[in-house]
């Protein structure tokens, strides 16, 4: 016997062609505030808590501070270095206002000036699996390691409850089912499309595929395949690695759960381009850091000398022995490890 339901109350189509089928009920994050990207998850902070100045990194996607810039007119950027630790430097900040801290390649170790309290903005873009600290607003990506088209979470007290119209992202997906039937190659030009068109989209929520997909996720399975490519990764290259120092004071947080694995080297360039000669691809993150001469020398270091490689739940044990032998094939490439 079937209750009887008005048509006019049904609201959600039955039968007709099939979509994707995905496993749900697993989102990390559904009771944060979902937004469409990681920089408009910052505008809604600095709209809701009507930031007037704000301190942000040299160091960092120039996109971050244009969203700023373009929702938040009134809002005053200023400008901080880091120092070698990934540290803010004391003297560029304006003590009266928020402090946004990036949390470079979840590298914040057991000594870093952790932000905290109502004055810090924490961006773990790329620590998606850090836990946010308390009194602290902080914003997290997806699509940093997970193929998704659109997406961040966005935990603050000033935005529980928020709820905001869906972005769609159906048509800038093409690139994720590309690269399933024709490899990475056939789908980066969509891809670059897909990272064109996000630019400049207002404040919206997280897209339903985009969150359908995150929560199909098996998390235990991501976090122990990337510790443990990471572990293979770290066995081989900590010696020549000038990050190792950070890599393992990071290491010993029980949470840590890698992003990527930063090789901090001299020989970065010729590194990066015999690994791409092998269809091994290793992004450069915020390419436009590397020549501007506004940054101090550590962060030109950084910009230049770090080769990130691919650690996550794609790959394996096969893959990241693949890395290590392109890296090593000519050992001169390799110089001895130097304090950046």
């Amino acid at each position: 016997c079937f209750h009887r339901i008005s048509p006019r109350t049904h609201m959600k189509p039955i039968g007709g062609y099939f979509g994707l089928e995905l496993k749900t009920g697993n989102e990390m994050y559904g009771d944060l505030t979902s937004v469409n990207s990681a920089r408009n998850a910052l505008v809604c902070v600095v709209r809701e808590r009507r930031i007037r100045v704000l301190n942000m990194p040299h160091f960092n996607c120039h996109v971050v501070a244009d969203a700023v810039k373009r929702f938040c007119p009134d809002t005053v950027i200023k400008f901080y270095h880091i120092d070698q630790a990934m540290d803010p430097v004391d003297d560029d900040i304006d003590a009266d206002a928020p402090l946004y801290r990036v949390n470079y390649y979840n590298l914040f170790g057991r000594a870093s000036k952790t932000p905290s309290g109502a004055q810090a903005i924490l961006d773990n873009a790329q620590a998606f699996y850090s836990p946010p600290p308390a009194d602290t607003d902080t914003i997290y990506c997806p699509r940093k390691f997970f193929g998704v088209s659109d997406g961040a979470y966005l935990s603050s007290s000033a935005t529980v409850g928020m709820s905001m119209e869906p972005d769609d992202s159906w048509d800038r997906s093409a690139h994720l089912l590309r690269r399933l039937d024709g490899g990475a190659e056939a789908g980066y030009s969509d891809f670059q499309a897909a990272e064109a068109a996000l630019l400049g989209r207002p404040p919206m929520g997280m897209s339903r595929l985009s969150r359908t997909i995150l929560s199909s996720i098996d998390h235990a399975r991501v976090i122990a395949t990337r510790r443990r490519n990471f572990g293979l990764l770290h066995a081989a290259l900590a010696r020549d690695n000038r990050l190792k120092d950070a890599i393992e004071s990071a290491q010993s947080a029980d949470d840590f759960v890698p992003f990527c694995y930063p090789f901090m080297t001299a020989n970065a360039e010729q590194i990066r381009d015999s690994l791409i000669e092998r269809r091994i691809y290793v992004p450069v993150y915020w390419p436009e850091l590397r020549s501007p001469t506004d940054l101090n020398y550590h962060e030109r270091a950084f910009a230049s000398d770090i080769v990130s490689l691919a650690t996550d739940q794609r790959y394996g044990d096969n893959e990241m022995a693949e890395i290590v032998a392109a890296i090593f094939d000519d050992r001169s490439t390799i110089k001895p490890r130097e304090q950046c």
